[in-house]
């Protein structure tokens, strides 16, 4: 009898094997497609789901930059095909959110681009960046939030959009978009990218990059796992601790000692790594602001946040081998 051949195997033998191929590409085309029509995300061309535009998705995941570490992380961690199943689900969830915010936003940008070149109120300057006619053109240093209040005040009028379709339309009319980026560009005191100006004022326009704010308390503990955890339970710890591994990959080792230690107060953190007073407050208003970004549009955010307390925890340990961790910029 001949040895099985590759279409035989499992999805998750396939990742073992590091050779995804037709047996895990159809269950991600599954996945895509049920995962698309069950949590509402519309297709990359809009219209309605269907087997063709599913397959186009996972070939677009597939060939995605970070999939390399989402496929690593299903293998060392799903038991078995059921598992893999389930925790395939929430990657994909992830994936679709990701593609979607960047649709939307790449649209918000080229707006705004085509909004600078047609108004005589813009000019631009080395960089590819904008700053006002009459204003300074220097790089700006206003902070982004400072940037999103001043598009907030700014009264718009958005354009009729068909009461078929599947979401509002996010843009205002010329005159809107053109008061937001004055306004915008005014705060900032200098230029900017187009993809700054889009960050600013995508709240104004419904475009959400993030609609939630995570919050940290040090008590606050995730709840037990239960007893016998099924596939959905299994794939959203799988991917909510991957996630939480980028983000804390993402800080400065003061920035994870803040994290570590957040039952601290400044008084007692500050020695830790090293700091003043102030200072200490700065770098963990930091690292929170770092989880804040980065986790704003998690629909685990909370669960995630605590996982990299978790692993920060750890890490102080196995970098101190006690619990009296200090900065040790070696």
């Amino acid at each position: 009898m001949s040895a099985p051949s590759e279409r035989t195997m499992s999805p998750l033998a396939e990742l073992r094997a590091g050779k995804p191929g037709e047996a895990f590409m159809a269950l991600l085309a599954r996945t895509v497609l049920a995962v698309g029509i069950t949590r509402n995300f519309p297709p990359p061309d809009g219209g309605q789901w269907s087997g063709a535009k599913a397959n186009d998705v996972a070939v677009s995941f597939l060939t995605d930059g970070r999939t390399p570490k989402r496929l690593d992380w299903l293998v060392l961690h799903a038991g078995d095909d059921a598992a893999l199943a389930g925790a395939l689900q929430g990657v994909v969830r992830n994936f679709l959110r990701d593609l979607g915010r960047a649709t939307e936003l790449g649209r918000l940008v080229v707006r705004i681009r085509r909004a600078l070149r047609e108004s005589s109120a813009f000019v631009p300057v080395d960089g590819d960046r904008w700053a006002l006619a009459a204003g300074p053109t220097d790089a700006a240093e206003v902070g982004p939030d400072a940037l999103v209040r001043a598009a907030a005040t700014v009264p718009l009028t958005f354009q009729a959009w068909s009461p078929t379709a599947r979401r509002h339309e996010p843009f205002a009319d010329r005159d809107s978009i053109e008061a937001l980026l004055t306004k915008v560009l005014d705060a900032a005191g200098g230029s900017l990218r187009p993809a700054d100006l889009a960050q600013a004022v995508a709240p104004s326009l419904q475009v959400v990059t993030g609609p939630a704010l995570v919050e940290l308390d040090a008590g606050d503990h995730p709840d037990g796992e239960p007893s016998a955890p099924g596939a959905d339970v299994l794939g959203d710890e799988v991917v909510n601790r991957a996630r939480a591994g980028e983000v804390f990959e993402l800080l400065s080792d003061r920035e994870r000692i803040a994290l570590a230690y957040l039952h601290l107060n400044l008084r007692e953190l500050a020695p830790l790594i090293g700091l003043g007073h102030s200072q200490a407050a700065i770098v963990r208003n930091r690292a929170a602001d770092v989880l804040q970004a980065e986790l704003a549009d998690e629909e685990q955010g909370q669960e995630i946040a605590e996982l990299v307390l978790e692993i920060g925890r750890t890490w102080v340990l196995d970098r101190t081998g006690s619990d009296d961790a200090t900065y040790n910029p070696a």
